[in-house]
């Protein structure tokens, strides 16, 4: 009976665990395995914000080449596109709560994986050489070349 007990209370846990991880990841769920994402957040107005975007906006084409949808979060409630198909308004707030950032924060990229992974964040923007380095030595990009 009491080994019975703790198997339930350990799946129980186990489930809630599973649960958890999959929720936190739940507002880039409709880019995974098809896109790669390049998540931004900033305030209102700054001038990282419009650096990164001056930085990859030239390059659509090898953002394209790379299936890499950009967007940005604005003060924690509302989401802009830069490249891509972006979320709607209502998902920036789980955006903020999946990477456990404040709505506050100051300026941070990340690069999100197809798999659904982080695989690069700063709290600066990302140069084109960087952030396509990054993405070319990933496995799934290297497949699909």
């Amino acid at each position: 009976m009491q080994v019975t007990r703790s198997l339930a209370v350990l799946v129980s846990l186990l489930v809630a665990t599973l649960a958890t991880g999959a929720a936190a990841m739940e507002p880039l769920d409709s880019y995974r395995w098809q896109n790669r994402v390049l998540v931004l957040f900033a305030r209102s107005g700054d001038p990282q914000l419009q650096a990164q975007r001056d930085e990859l906006l030239p390059v659509r084409d090898q953002l394209d080449e790379r299936d890499l949808v950009i967007f940005a979060v604005i003060d924690g409630r509302r989401i802009e596109p830069v490249h891509g198909q972006a979320p709607a308004d209502d998902q920036a707030a789980p955006l903020l709560a999946a990477f456990d950032l404040p709505a506050d924060a100051g300026f941070t990229a990340l690069l999100v994986g197809k798999d659904g992974g982080v695989k690069w964040q700063a709290n600066r923007p990302a140069r084109q050489g960087e952030l396509f380095g990054l993405i070319d030595a990933m496995p799934m990009r290297r497949n699909e070349r």
